[in-house]
């Protein structure tokens, strides 16, 4: 699998990242002049699928929030806050969505890719719900601009029911870092070039790009004006 967009410009490297039972190849992107660099496009983000994508809300809702994140970026921690409390107030009656994807940022967190599997584990063996029972529980062990130590998913697993022998094999499974790649790699196509990175879609509408930790005040502001474009 091969994320090089634009290779005149972008030099990717593989970089193997060894898990407890898990090798993750993962695509690191540098560019040779940042202020020339086209990371790819919007347009390119992979359709949402219910049965694959990690999704809260109505999978068919007029407003789509498709967020590419780092499971240990302190920013990516508090754009999910803000995320979630937007669905407490929009999601409930099917208006919008959020759909999580990884982008493990491996070069400052090194377990990122790691973490995102143990995630995914977590979400084969006790379902959705326990893919987002364990971000969170990572996060509260973790918290801020701290990193989940791969050491602890022992200290994890009896809380969310996880039996230790089946998550060790399930990390041992190929498929599962190549789940974390095939997201990665998306994001790439789709333009990030750092977590959190968000795409914006919105029925009828082109796709648009919200990078970064945007504030709860304004993230409200964007939803409403989705919905808006979203109704006509």
């Amino acid at each position: 699998m091969n994320p090089e967009i634009r290779s005149s410009i972008l030099i990717p490297g593989a970089i193997l990242l060894a898990g407890i039972v898990i090798s993750i190849a993962v695509y690191v992107v540098r560019t040779s002049d940042p202020s020339n660099a086209q990371l790819g496009s919007p347009s390119a983000v992979r359709p949402v699928d219910p049965a694959n994508d990690h999704i809260v809300g109505n999978p068919s809702a007029p407003v789509m929030l498709i967020e590419y994140s780092d499971t240990d970026c302190e920013y990516c921690k508090q754009f999910e806050a803000t995320l979630a409390q937007l669905m407490t107030e929009y999601g409930n009656d099917g208006k919008i969505a959020w759909v999580y994807r990884h982008f493990p940022v491996v070069e400052e967190h090194p377990n990122a890719a790691k973490n995102a599997a143990a995630a995914e584990c977590a979400s084969r063996i006790k379902g959705e719900n326990a893919f987002w029972s364990f971000l969170n529980a990572m996060h509260s062990t973790a918290p801020a601009d701290q990193e989940f130590d791969p050491a602890d998913y022992g200290k994890l697993l009896p809380g969310l029911g996880i039996d230790a022998k089946l998550f060790d094999t399930c990390l041992a499974d190929e498929s599962v870092g190549k789940r974390v790649i095939a997201d990665y790699t998306n994001g790439l196509e789709a333009g990030a070039s750092g977590a959190p990175y968000t795409i914006l879609l919105v029925k009828g509408k082109n796709p648009v790009t919200i990078s970064g930790a945007v504030n709860y005040t304004s993230m409200k502001k964007i939803i409403e004006k989705s919905l808006a474009e979203a109704a006509h």
